[in-house]
């Protein structure tokens, strides 16, 4: 295949500067290149059309920001801990919980805050909760404690619990500390854990929503409660109850709060399936069936995605992925997936925290604001009205549109080159594309809302991408 190369286009170059027609060109066009030289320089011996056509919408498909690899990095080697569970506070700073310490992490250093060397405070750490006023709320296997103002751990309750991680600690909207337990519900006030009587004699799961909603499951029935919180002793009043028939009557159960304050609840349903549900007013339920590689005789750790409409289901092997209405998988044999006992918390700027018992944490940055990948997509150039011009791989000129949104594709149809291989965009706002058409050297370009082509039959076979400039 023949291709023009850089001494053809200098002299072709040369040839057009000492001709009328050169400085035509480089008063329109002041971002010159070869290519550009040689089509004004082979007019004669050159075919031309021109198309007035829209084009197509087009949709991209965005790669799944967790799928890519190099978004993985290994949480701050010198927090050399195993954590079990974990909470943020509203800048992105991490509280993680192991058997022996809480450790504070702000992006650079970390802050260890050992438990007392009492042995309930040995045993596995459940659950942990930062509320509004600082202090730290956690729940061990044989204690609920409290890390004060002061930094130092204080019990509240004995308790015996199972080991199974879940959310037990939540705070509605007044800064009401509620915690679920298998003895009960309990409200945390003036210092002290006092049981809710006359509700669940067992809590599976519970959490608060933005309206300071009390969500709980109780556990045999498996019962959904919502409660109004209320007054200044954040009295309880129910404002709506119902058995969930497709939750079973035994087994975890779990509650999740999305970013966008939606409610969701997980367990496996009665027919052995992997069912999350929606609740808004009324107990409305929406359910989704998590992917299929997922075991449905095990139980999957469901949490929130950084946006609104994600969710991430951990179940050994794989991590699931929801958004945008389709489940993406990852495998553990491809990624640094923690292992044992796995959680998901929120970190800043769109990051997540992978952590387990027994594991080394990692860290995954989900941001979109920076970073994009699109499949079969090659970025070529930004036009002068701000547009983003890719190349497809089935060869069509594909165009973004930043201010509204929009994506446009353009195929042989339009008035593009059947086979281009780079588009340049210069500074009077004209789109070139190259590479060939019907086996001949050819460019189409963009100006004015038409497509117009050209052919250079006697160049050769192609124009190279490397003699664009």
């Amino acid at each position: 295949m023949r291709e023009i190369d850089f001494e053809i286009a200098s002299a072709i170059i040369d040839r057009v500067k000492r001709s009328k027609i050169a400085s035509t060109f480089t008063r329109s066009y002041p971002k010159t290149s070869a290519l550009r030289a040689c089509i004004f320089c082979l007019l004669p011996v050159s075919s031309m059309l021109g198309w007035l056509n829209a084009g197509e919408p087009f949709a991209p498909l965005k790669v799944e920001p967790m799928t890519e690899l190099w978004r993985w990095a290994q949480f701050n080697p010198k927090v050399d801990r195993e954590f079990t569970c974990g909470d943020t506070d509203r800048e992105g700073n991490a509280w993680l919980a192991s058997f022996d310490a809480v450790v504070f992490y702000n992006g650079q250093e970390a802050t260890v805050f050992p438990f007392p060397a009492e042995p309930r405070f040995k045993r596995k750490s459940k659950d942990v909760h930062l509320a509004k006023n600082g202090s730290l709320y956690l729940l061990k296997e044989e204690v609920l404690a409290v890390l004060g103002p002061d930094r130092q751990w204080r019990a509240l309750l004995d308790v015996t619990e199972n080991s199974r991680i879940s959310t037990s600690i939540t705070e509605t909207a007044d800064g009401t500390i509620w915690v679920g337990l298998e003895s009960g519900l309990y409200k945390i006030s003036r210092g002290e854990a006092r049981r809710i009587p006359g509700e669940f004699d067992s809590v599976a799961t519970l959490i608060a929503d933005d309206r300071n909603h009390l969500w709980c499951i109780g556990n045999e029935p498996r019962e959904l409660a919502v409660y109004a919180v209320e007054g200044e002793n954040a009295e309880l009043r129910t404002t709506q109850r119902k058995i969930i028939s497709s939750f079973p009557e035994k087994g975890p159960a779990h509650f999740l709060k999305r970013s966008d304050g939606e409610i969701w609840a997980h367990a496996i349903g009665r027919q052995r399936r992997h069912i999350a549900y929606e609740f808004e007013k009324g107990i409305k339920e929406r359910y989704i069936t998590l992917p299929s590689v997922l075991d449905p005789n095990r139980f999957t750790s469901l949490s929130a995605g950084p946006s609104d409409d994600s969710l991430i289901a951990i179940q050994l092997p794989y991590i699931c992925i929801f958004k945008e209405g389709r489940w993406s998988s990852i495998h553990l044999k491809d990624y640094p997936i923690p292992t044992r006992y796995p959680f998901v918390i929120q970190l800043a700027n769109e990051r997540i925290m992978l952590s387990a018992w027994r594991s080394k944490s990692v860290t995954v940055d989900l941001s979109e604001n920076r970073w994009l990948t699109y499949e079969n997509l090659i970025f070529c150039d930004d036009d002068a009205m701000g547009r983003a011009w890719f190349l497809h791989k089935d060869k069509r000129a594909i165009v973004h549109d930043y201010s509204t949104g929009k994506w446009t594709a353009y195929s042989a149809q339009d008035g593009v080159i059947d086979s281009p291989n780079s588009i340049l965009c210069d500074e009077e706002g004209i789109v070139w594309i190259s590479g060939s058409h019907q086996n001949h050297a050819a460019v189409s370009y963009y100006r004015d809302g038409q497509w117009n082509l050209q052919t250079f039959p006697n160049i050769g076979h192609t124009f190279s991408h490397l003699s664009v400039c």
